[in-house]
Order: C-alpha cells, then sequence, then structure tokens
C-alpha cells in the first residue's frame, strides 16, 4: 500500500486536498455553533448537565473529525504544494462566507486592508482561521445585543511580517478570561464571547503550521484579535 499511497498522482493529490479543505468549514461552523448554545445557557442561567455533556461531546467529535482529516492529508499527501495567493484575495475570500449572515444580524462590518503580497503557504487554512475569528466577533455582538455592532477586519504588512487582526465593538474581555481563552480545555460556559476549542485548534494552527502567533488584547470599546505571520515560512 505504501508504494500506492508514494504513487498518488497531482489529480488524486488535489482531490484529498480538496475534501479536507470542503470538510473545514463545516467542522468550524458546528464548533461556532456549540458555542453559541453553551453562551446562550449561560445568558439564561439555564444549568443542564446532560446538555453540557452532550456539547463537550460533540466538540470531542468534531476534534476528532478534523484531526482524522488532518492525518489522513498528512499520509496520502507527502509533498502538499505551498499556494501563491495574495493576501487580500484569502481575505475577502473569508469576508464573502459570513457577509449574508452579518447583513442579517445587521453587524457592520469595516475592511482596512492595506497587502499586495502573496502569501506562500496553506492559503485555505489561514481563511478558515480568520473565518472562525470573525464568527466569534458575530457571536459576542449578537449575544450582547450592542447597538450599532461592528466588526473592523484589517491587515498590513511590512517587510518580514503580515498582520491581521479583527476586532468588536461587544465591550471586551475580562482579564481572567482572556489569559485562558486559547487554553485547550477552555470552555465557554462562564463567558460569553463565543471562544472554546475552535480558538484553541487556531493557535495551534498559527504557531505550529505557520510559525505565527496569535493573541487578543482588548481596545476602547471592544475586544481584537491579533495575527502575526512571517513572510518566509519556516
Amino acid at each position: 500500500m505504501g508504494q500506492q499511497v508514494g504513487s498518488l498522482d497531482t489529480k488524486t493529490k488535489e482531490l484529498f486536498l480538496s475534501i479536507a479543505h470542503q470538510w473545514r468549514q463545516p467542522l468550524s461552523e458546528v464548533n461556532s455553533i456549540v458555542s453559541s448554545i453553551d453562551n446562550r445557557l449561560y445568558e439564561l442561567q439555564i444549568e443542564d448537565a446532560q446538555i453540557h455533556r452532550h456539547l463537550v461531546e460533540i466538540e470531542k467529535l468534531t476534534k476528532y473529525m478534523s484531526d482524522t482529516i488532518e492525518d489522513f492529508k498528512n499520509e496520502y499527501v507527502e509533498a502538499i504544494q505551498k499556494e501563491h495567493l495574495l493576501l487580500s484575495d484569502i481575505l475577502s475570500q473569508s469576508v464573502a462566507v459570513v457577509t449574508q449572515c452579518l447583513q442579517e444580524k445587521k453587524v457592520k462590518l469595516e475592511l482596512k486592508i492595506d497587502t499586495k503580497s502573496f502569501f506562500s503557504f496553506d492559503g485555505e487554512l489561514l481563511k478558515q482561521i480568520v473565518l472562525i475569528l470573525l464568527n466569534n466577533a458575530k457571536d459576542a455582538l449578537v449575544e450582547r445585543s450592542i447597538y450599532k455592532p461592528e466588526i473592523r477586519l484589517t491587515a498590513y504588512e511590512d517587510e518580514e511580517f503580515f498582520f491581521v487582526s479583527v476586532c468588536d465593538n461587544a465591550g471586551g474581555i475580562p482579564k481572567s478570561i482572556r489569559e485562558k481563552m486559547f487554553e485547550k480545555h477552555f470552555t465557554t460556559k462562564h463567558n460569553s464571547e463565543g471562544t472554546g476549542l475552535g480558538l484553541f485548534m487556531c493557535k495551534e494552527h498559527i504557531e505550529k503550521k505557520f510559525h505565527g502567533s496569535l493573541s487578543v488584547h482588548n481596545r476602547a470599546n471592544g475586544a481584537c484579535f491579533d495575527i502575526k505571520l512571517p513572510k518566509e515560512q519556516a
């Protein structure tokens, strides 16, 4: 079987990549929905151990599915070609996925993208990470019933790095939560920012696959998630 794997042609490899890409977005959406349900239960002060166990189990299953996809990709597609895409195009694709939902929720999206360079790595994975951050910001705004909700997506570059930020005006995140929100087993049970397994996975991918960083800070009226990516991947 090893010889067959090693002899996969380009079309077969592209098929594996396509399947992996198509599955990532639904899995991310499932995690986002789980976070929203968990947050809503907390806001309504509903304590139900069985529901909580089911939500945790869903997160475990989606993580298993995501890990399985990654394992298959690594095993059967030995040499994944780097993509050469404009960073602005990658971000535009993320925005396109959430545009209709944001309009329905009356969330204003402001874009300030000042980059013309190519991102020479897994553009699809970066798109999914940005999408998770956009969805989390949307959830926080909707759940807190923010007056004139707004998300700002900004991107710029210097000679060595790309910088991408997703900011909202949902009121910010308490320090005690910010210090834990990227932890693997941190749950949204006691916060309303839509955080959870998705953020842990985002940080893992940013650090291990892109050799960059993902952090969060509060600004005057909300929170910002900041991505820093080296142009030259290690």
